[in-house]
């Protein structure tokens, strides 16, 4: 499987049969426009929520889970693997050059995305039995934006998304 970057032209051409495999765009491609007085410190955070209605919560709500907090990087994009999720997207700046680092306040907030479920993705036919000595942890709730997030005077970034779909081979 390779991830391909879904562009208007590549999506007319395979509906329009010169692609050999149709693309799903199960996937989100987030980029954010950097803050102008962003430094080398800086790095991207980019929070999700699952929503069922037409609009998106407002970031203040602390609804949103941070996707990357733990991994965060100074590049400006990230591709959220959303495959069967209706979502909403918001990003952070994050200055790691304090301590404990500072956040920025939430971007403009994006969708919500409709992202179709991965056709590729493997069915459970039916769920093996576990006795309790195979029982696994369960996993921590992801960190949440704060209900009143405190701008630290950081500036915001601005987030862009785009679907982005596997190909099959």
């Amino acid at each position: 499987m390779k991830y391909a970057i879904a562009t208007l032209t590549f999506l007319m051409m395979a509906a329009t049969g010169c692609a050999q495999h149709a693309m799903t765009l199960n996937a989100v491609d987030l980029t954010v426009i950097p803050p102008s007085k962003a430094t080398s410190t800086y790095v991207y955070v980019f929070s999700r929520v699952t929503v069922t209605g037409t609009t998106c919560p407002v970031p203040s709500t602390g609804t949103y889970a941070m996707l990357n907090d733990s991994a965060a990087t100074a590049s400006p994009t990230y591709t959220d693997p959303a495959a069967g999720l209706k979502v909403c997207y918001v990003a952070q700046s994050k200055d790691t050059s304090v301590s404990p680092a500072a956040y920025s306040a939430p971007s403009n907030v994006v969708g919500p995305l409709t992202v179709p479920s991965d056709p590729l993705a493997p069915s459970l036919s039916a769920i093996p039995a576990v006795n309790s000595a195979e029982m696994v942890k369960p996993i921590p709730a992801p960190a949440m934006i704060p209900a009143k997030a405190v701008d630290k005077g950081l500036p915001s970034p601005v987030l862009t998304a785009e679907m982005v779909g596997l190909r099959a081979r």
